[in-house]
């Protein structure tokens, strides 16, 4: 039956060992002393026994292998039970052998003893019982002994092969860790040393720890020994000039009366984590310098871009105030373009300024209503709405975790998009609506415009792009670019489902609130 240790956490299915009653082999000289020798045990034993006969030793030496003990009068037909026992030692090593001794013979049982029987009996006048209860109850001893024996080693086959098929480091050592008791094959790998070195010296592995680490290590033993457990990692393998890390847990184990035992745990390779989480730094530091210099664009951006913008609309306005009656038809179309492109510059600088802030000027989401958020952009695009005789409308939108303000660009500008793209034979209609996942929300705002070709449905989110659709507006081409950086910068998806002449419907995710009960205003 499988046993639950509740106390360690460790389950635990016994060998099946296939036990019986143990199988006793009774050899003597001849056929009756034989009988009577199994009639005894029978008539004396307390557990049960499976009982053999025999009389020839050559027949019970070819068949060690079907029982569990031998018991053996001295005197056998070509032989005696003492070179029976040594021929039994050859074969199996362990199979337990009970001689029995005539009474008064000393020398014999004292050369029985000293050759490693496993028990002799002095047998006492025929028909005596006594010396068979002690027969039975040393046959019971000895089987238990070299049954267990026998689980023990198996259980130690099977540990080490388990411990084999790990690649971490098992280990255990003494309270002190001057004792090595325990330790697999994975050390080597790990630390870079042979076996030999650690069995010999059990305190070497510290010699193949880092230098800069080697304190820290014997540090961490200390507190060990001393009842703290401890998570440690650091450097190892010379070979590999200290490339390897490695982490370590070490608990202390007591004995009956609470003292400290052992020190026993386990070395896990973590080199891969390690350069993933260097990779990682890098990565962040990378994104910071990113970051830097998005902050520095945005001020060159907001000031020393804009300020030459500035001259060239005040010199062209100087120009028409000043010779705009000398002018002919051509020149006043050379300062409409002019002004129309300085005016252009202006706001693609504006859009590049609102790119860079997505990151760097955010607020941290928190439960928002998404509907309030939609009526306040409606409100922002109020002129627009009535300018193309537009209808925009929106279901019941949840609570979402998002920055209001950055929620409420993403409804502008989406929306914004709509209008401008629509067909000129009809007013264009908005449509957006919500549908609630698990811990997401998707928001969908749909148009009936012309569509967008499948060929440009990814590269309308990237910065300048503009989609196939016929514009009825000017925008920079930039307005969906900072949507996606929004909803990305939100953990969300943004993408667009369209087929030409269908409309289209512009899709995107954010988290659900924490608190949906929550609504901000």
């Amino acid at each position: 039956m499988s046993q639950w240790d509740d106390d360690s956490e460790v389950f635990v299915s016994p060998l099946d060992t296939g036990r019986t009653a143990p199988s006793v082999c009774c050899l003597a000289d001849s056929e009756t002393a034989a009988e009577h020798t199994a009639d005894a045990i029978e008539r004396q034993a307390e557990d049960e026994f499976d009982l053999r006969v025999a009389v020839d030793p050559a027949n019970v030496l070819d068949s060690l292998g079907d029982v569990d003990c031998i018991v053996a009068t001295y005197d056998l037909r070509d032989r005696t039970g003492l070179d029976l026992l040594a021929e039994v030692r050859d074969e199996t090593g362990d199979l337990p052998v009970v001689l029995l001794v005539e009474d008064g013979n000393e020398e014999i049982a004292a050369a029985a003893v000293n050759a490693g029987v496993d028990g002799y009996v002095r047998t006492g006048p025929h028909g005596d019982p006594e010396p068979y209860a002690r027969i039975a109850e040393r046959v019971g001893t000895v089987v238990d002994q070299e049954r267990s024996r026998r689980e023990g080693a198996e259980a130690r086959r099977l540990l080490s092969q388990l411990t084999t098929y790990t690649n971490d480091a098992l280990w255990m050592f003494s309270a002190d860790w001057s004792d090595l008791v325990v330790i697999n094959s994975a050390y080597e790998d790990i630390f870079g040393d042979p076996m030999e070195s650690i069995i010999g010296n059990p305190q070497s592995f510290v010699d193949a720890v880092h230098p800069d680490d080697q304190q820290r290590v014997m540090d961490s033993m200390q507190a060990v020994s001393e009842g703290e457990p401890r998570q440690i990692e650091f450097r190892v393998n010379r070979d590999e000039e200290y490339h390897r890390w490695v982490s370590v847990h070490a608990e202390p184990t007591r004995d009956e009366d609470g003292a400290i035992e052992h020190v026993v745990g386990f070395t896990r390779d973590i080199t891969r984590r390690k350069k993933r989480e260097r990779a990682l730094e890098e990565y962040k530091d990378e994104l910071e310098r990113s970051n830097r210099s998005l902050k520095e664009f945005a001020y060159i951006a907001s000031h020393d871009l804009q300020e030459p913008l500035r001259m060239v609309s005040s010199y062209v306005d100087l120009l028409e105030t000043e010779y705009g009656d000398r002018l002919d038809g051509d020149a006043e179309e050379y300062m409409r373009y002019a002004t129309e492109g300085a005016q252009r510059m202006q706001e693609m600088i504006n859009s590049l300024l609102e790119y860079s802030r997505v990151h760097s000027e955010a607020e941290e989401p928190r439960p928002v209503d998404a509907s309030s958020v939609f009526e306040d952009a409606r409100q922002n695009l109020e002129l627009l709405i009535e300018e193309y005789d537009a209808e925009v409308v929106a279901t019941d939108l949840p609570v979402v975790e998002a920055d209001r303000d950055q929620l409420g660009q993403v409804f502008q500008n989406l929306v914004k998009n709509a209008i401008e793209h629509a067909d000129e034979d009809a007013p264009p209609r908005v449509e957006v609506s919500a549908t609630a996942g698990e811990d997401w929300h998707e928001f969908a705002v749909a148009d009936d415009g012309p569509g967008i070709e499948p060929g440009q449905q990814e590269d309308i989110f990237e910065i300048f792009a503009k989609g196939s659709r016929r514009d009825r507006g000017e925008g920079t081409g930039i307005g969906l670019a900072i949507t996606k950086r929004i909803v990305e910068r939100h953990g969300g998806d943004i993408w667009v489902e369209s087929e030409t002449g269908e409309g289209a419907t512009f899709r995107f995710t954010l988290p659900s609130a924490a608190d949906p009960q929550e609504r901000q205003p």
